[in-house]
């Protein structure tokens, strides 16, 4: 609990700081204190130390609103994302969302059910190793080789998805017509999702 509310903290003088340069220099989207100068990784452990100390939900909270804090404030909103967000957009989906931030060294996922319960896990992989791996599964399915893209999208799975979290996206998928929402970030956002499963 210590160790997040000093993350919290840190983040906090970088979104302010963030907000006084936008408002001096009119930045465009693709600028960010957060990502330069805190450092994504920084995201990363806050999310660890929330998922550690039993508030999983607040960790999809902190990676959701961290990581998409430049863009929002680019199309004009300054509010952060509340857990009521993330609920919504669970409930919205049907079967609940899942969200990962990619740190430098270890990496965190969270699975948020339409009811608020949340449930995360930390990864022992950081960005070099997930970006590896995620290309090497694109080169497969663009080189057509199923057997192989297979293969690695159940390496990669297993990489970025731990057993608890495995275990409530395969429960959420049995619930009929629902859909399960997947917030990817940072080397995730060119993932197959279909060759996790």
């Amino acid at each position: 609990d210590e160790a997040a509310q000093t993350l919290e903290e840190a983040l906090g003088i970088a979104g302010r700081l963030q907000a006084r340069f936008e408002d001096g220099r009119g930045l465009d989207a693709a600028t960010s204190v957060i990502g330069e100068s805190v450092g994504v990784h920084a995201i990363a452990l806050l999310a660890e130390a929330q998922v550690r100390s039993g508030h999983a939900q607040d960790a999809a909270r902190s990676i959701e609103n961290w990581q998409s804090r430049t863009l929002r404030r680019s199309y004009g909103s300054g509010e952060d994302i509340s857990a009521h967000d993330l609920i919504l957009w669970a409930e919205f989906a049907g079967a609940g969302l899942v969200t990962w931030v990619v740190g430098a060294e270890s990496s965190v996922v969270v699975f948020v059910a339409p009811d608020g319960t949340a449930e995360g896990a930390p990864i022992p992989r950081g960005r070099r190793a997930i970006e590896a791996a995620v290309r090497r599964l694109n080169e497969a399915v663009r080189g057509n080789d199923r057997a192989e893209a297979e293969r690695l999208g159940s390496e990669v799975s297993a990489g970025v998805l731990p057993p608890s979290i495995s275990k409530r996206i395969d429960e959420a998928r049995g619930i009929v017509n629902a859909r399960i929402l997947f917030l990817v970030h940072g080397p995730l956002e060119r993932l197959p999702i279909e060759f996790l499963f």
